[in-house]
């Protein structure tokens, strides 16, 4: 069985746990990047609001988005399988981005109301996405869309050497658990997510805003509140989300590939 075949049912296995999991992490995230608290402040707030139950709010949304987003994940994984160590395939990598752009496109009206849900609550956020898309029309859902995007895009170029390095050392059998490994895969997922933080802030901040404004008009409200502190809001959250994914895929992805080679 291939390394591509072996990843696609490791994925299929464990992508409702994995999600389940870092759920509650991405709930203080979107908190934060709303908001501007500290981790310690949002864990207390979002608790006080509504129990553990509170972090799973949008919970529903969010797996029927990602699991279409999993289709092209799948699709980017066997692009990543034609990169070698010194070749990169740009029409691969680029098309693997197309395909992740339609898709997100697709299911924005999920990702919006998880998003909401994520930020005010269940019922508070459904409810308030709902006004604003009456008050204004059916764009609102798109609202901050193309700041995700643009997150994500940059984020995954600046992130790329680490995971190239991770695939490198990925592939010599005694290196698979070894502390390098674990390294440049941690090295990937947080600068990806550091890079990608501002456009992000942006975004959850233009879609989750009741009023509808531009993207200036929120930057010179981020500035007055925080100065430039604001494009680092959630990065604490996002350190310990990265090592989180980082632990889940060298010692449960990598480890059940490895017991299956022997």
């Amino acid at each position: 069985m291939t390394d591509i075949n072996l990843r696609e049912n490791f994925l299929k296995q464990h992508k409702f746990i994995s999600i389940f999991l870092c759920y509650p992490i991405k709930t203080l995230i979107r908190f934060q990047q709303k908001h501007g608290t500290l981790l310690q402040d949002s864990l207390k707030l979002i608790y006080k609001e509504g129990g553990l139950k509170r972090f799973y709010s949008g919970f529903f949304y969010r797996y029927i988005s990602k699991s279409a987003e999993f289709i092209v994940l799948l699709e980017a994984l066997n692009s990543w399988s034609n990169i070698t160590q010194n070749n990169v395939n740009p029409i691969n990598l680029l098309l693997s981005f197309v395909m992740a752009a339609t898709i997100q496109q697709t299911f924005v009206p999920f990702n919006s109301l998880y998003y909401f849900q994520q930020v005010y609550g269940h019922t508070d956020g459904k409810e308030l996405l709902f006004y604003k898309v009456k008050q204004n029309g059916a764009l609102v859902f798109y609202h901050g869309f193309w700041s995700f995007l643009c997150g994500s895009f940059f984020g995954g170029l600046g992130a790329f050497p680490a995971l190239q390095n991770y695939q490198n050392y990925n592939t010599q059998e005694e290196n698979k658990k070894g502390e390098y490994s674990m390294f440049y895969l941690f090295s990937a997922f947080l600068t990806a997510e550091v890079i990608s933080n501002p456009f992000k802030i942006l975004a959850i901040q233009k879609l989750t805003s009741i009023e509808c404004r531009s993207y200036a008009q929120i930057q010179h409200q981020l500035m007055q509140e925080q100065g430039y502190q604001w494009i680092f809001r959630s990065v604490d959250t996002k350190l310990l989300y990265s090592f989180l994914k980082t632990l889940f895929i060298v010692y449960a992805f990598d480890y059940k590939k490895l017991s299956r080679e022997l």
